[in-house]
């Protein structure tokens, strides 16, 4: 190369040289900024470490309960088949001791008012009965 090959080459450089240390800052800028997310991404990652185990332990939580749900619902098809098989024998039985109690409880409605009828009447018995023994004066001439 020529001494006009390196002038030019120096001149370039040195015209580039502050924008070459623009771009330089610029990238320090970014890097900064990379690690600054950087640091934040690491705090995100420590608070999710965390979390991650309780969702692991929520998760079989979900996966027990699920269990209990699918006993749970054949032991409720289980008892509706069951009470199924004994409501026609039941309800019947049930409906007709629920009568007899309806009859005994009118049968009781019904017992004061006839005692109080009796009881009149049996007093106006008495009453008549005493005066019939009563023994008799009568008048002899």
């Amino acid at each position: 190369m020529d001494n006009t090959g390196k002038t030019i080459q120096a001149i370039i450089a040195k015209q580039l040289k502050p924008l070459v240390e623009l771009i330089n800052k610029r990238f320090d800028s970014v890097d900064k900024r990379f690690e600054d997310v950087d640091k934040r991404f690491d705090k995100v990652e420590k608070d999710t470490a965390g979390l991650r185990d309780k969702l692991a332990f929520v998760a079989g939580d979900v996966a027990s309960m699920k269990v209990d749900i699918k006993y749970l619902q054949e032991d409720t098809s289980s008892f509706t088949k069951t009470f199924e098989k004994y409501k026609d024998s039941f309800l019947p039985k049930l409906d007709q001791n629920l009568a007899e109690l309806k009859k005994i409880r009118d049968d009781q409605a019904i017992i004061p008012e006839q005692y109080g009828r009796c009881s009149t009447t049996l007093e106006d018995h008495e009453q008549r009965l005493k005066k019939l023994e009563k023994p008799h004066n009568f008048l002899t001439a």
